[in-house]
């Protein structure tokens, strides 16, 4: 399944995946991504394709026999905090689009205040449980029976590990849409960024301006209170911290 890619972007939600694997496509490697391994039937479009860690492990495996070398795979590390509000505004407008097939004025962000939005936003949050913002690198350390936060290679600006038939490249979002960094880091030839479901480029946009706003004046509460709680104590400084760009 993995012999035709150069690159697999396996990332959270919310984590600029789509921009990572079109900005890999565009510059001519091919790219997928995964959020998870349930993911892989809809990613490969492969309706009965076996979706267990054991059946990843092999095709890991199959992929380095093939080429003589290890898959390169990329993820990003995202501010939980951020990726929450991105998760929202998605979870209430392109989700809302594609299930309950509205049109894109007629979505709960686009038809609700920014008040109103506030209050949902904070709601979900006090009922929300830690699988709800899911890492995907806690899903990879399940995978390889292996705690990835513990054996990875601290770099200053990335992490590395390099597993028996892959190699992983953890990245921090405020620095993985930085083209520079990206070359650096992968040691690809990237001429240019392909940016992807960016909320500030979407049709509520202005709207998600006004949110940020308003929130600051609450985030160091929301923060402490309704976003952290969510990850493991001695994983969040993995998250929360971020080298500046």
């Amino acid at each position: 399944m993995f012999n035709s890619l150069d690159i697999l972007v396996f990332s959270s939600h919310k984590t600029a995946t789509q921009t990572l694997v079109k900005t890999f496509r565009g510059c001519g490697y091919t790219s997928r991504h995964l959020h998870r391994l349930a993911n892989q039937k809809g990613s490969f479009q492969i309706p009965s394709y076996d979706t267990s860690p054991t059946n990843f492990l092999h095709q890991l495996q199959k992929y380095h026999e093939h080429h003589g070398k290890k898959l390169q795979v990329v993820s990003v590390l995202r501010d939980p905090f951020d990726r929450s509000l991105s998760f929202f505004f998605q979870r209430h407008h392109d989700s809302e689009m594609t299930r309950h097939k509205l049109s894109p004025s007629d979505t709960t962000i686009m038809t609700r205040s920014v008040s109103e939005l506030m209050n949902l936003y904070k709601h979900e949050l006090r009922h929300a449980d830690s699988s709800v913002f899911c890492e995907s690198l806690l899903e990879w350390s399940e995978i390889f029976k292996v705690d990835i936060f513990s054996v990875m290679e601290d770099r200053g600006d990335h992490y590395y590990w390099e597993g028996p038939h892959c190699t992983l490249h953890v990245l921090y979002f405020r620095l993985a849409l930085d083209r520079l960094y990206l070359q650096r880091v992968l040691n690809l030839s990237i001429p240019a960024m392909v940016p992807a479901n960016v909320s500030h480029h979407k049709k509520y946009g202005e709207k998600y301006e006004k949110f940020c706003t308003l929130l600051r004046q609450e985030e160091e509460k929301i923060r402490r209170e309704l976003v952290h709680p969510l990850y493991p104590p001695p994983l969040l400084p993995f998250f929360v911290s971020s080298p500046g760009v």
